[in-house]
């Protein structure tokens, strides 16, 4: 009899070490799938760089599921500040969506750098007339005429010449492209007092460009991860020059 319990006893001993091997063994060799999601733009070489005020630009961008069940996101489309578009969309495992955006630029992104002004002093003291010449070095001019004014001795007056020239900039560096304009005011100021002459040049150069503005998708599964993408623009206005 006790044979028989001790025998009963080791196979259902025997049976319990099998079934904890077994469980082991499928333990061991079961992978977890990752999830996660995709997202882009589609034809990435051709997002706008640049538009001007009032022309509409768009892109498509597409959100890839590799999630182990349907997922609800949420998406919002931003340029620096403002929002563009926003909403939610549902996607089953390994399927995508694309949503294309339409933007219509309002202001432009031209912003004021600084000033640098330059300043001269000359002073003559005339017994004889003499003719003086005036150069008006414009940005991107060569081989110009400079302007000749007559100072006469025996005069008592203050003549005033004023010039303003606005010109485009586009220059490349390792940072990228920094377009925008100078704008260049010059101004020389003749005091004559019967001889005793006094001539002050002021150069005053003022920079302004075309700062680069984030056009941002935000995506937000519904477990919380975030994935972003963004390109960057400038937006031009043809009132630009005059505003200014």
């Amino acid at each position: 009899m006790n044979n028989e319990k001790t025998v009963t006893y080791a196979i259902i001993a025997a049976c319990i070490i099998a079934i904890v091997m077994v469980g082991f063994v499928v333990l061991t060799n079961t992978s977890t799938k990752e999830s996660f999601s995709e997202l882009y733009f589609e034809d990435h070489t051709e997002l706008p760089s640049e538009l001007e005020v009032g022309d509409p630009g768009s892109f498509t961008f597409t959100t890839v599921s590799h999630e182990l069940n349907t997922t609800l996101y949420t998406y919002l489309v931003s340029f620096g500040d403002s929002v563009i578009k926003e909403g939610t969309f549902k996607i089953a495992p390994e399927q995508y969506i694309s949503i294309n955006t339409l933007f219509i630029p309002n202001d432009s992104t031209l912003v004021f750098i600084g000033d640098t002004t330059k300043q001269k002093h000359n002073h003559l003291q005339l017994n004889d007339p003499l003719n003086i010449s005036i150069d008006i070095p414009v940005i991107g001019v060569t081989n110009m005429t400079p302007m000749i004014v007559l100072i006469d001795p025996d005069e008592n007056k203050t003549n005033v010449y004023t010039y303003d020239s606005k010109e485009p900039v586009s220059t490349s560096s390792d940072k990228g492209t920094d377009t925008g304009f100078d704008l260049v005011s010059m101004k020389y100021t003749i005091r004559n007092n019967y001889g005793d002459v006094n001539i002050t040049y002021i150069n005053t150069l003022s920079k302004y460009r075309y700062e680069p503005t984030k056009m941002s998708v935000l995506v937000i599964s519904d477990t919380g991860t975030e994935y972003e993408i963004n390109f960057w623009m400038i937006i031009k206005s043809g009132k630009d020059l005059v505003d200014t």
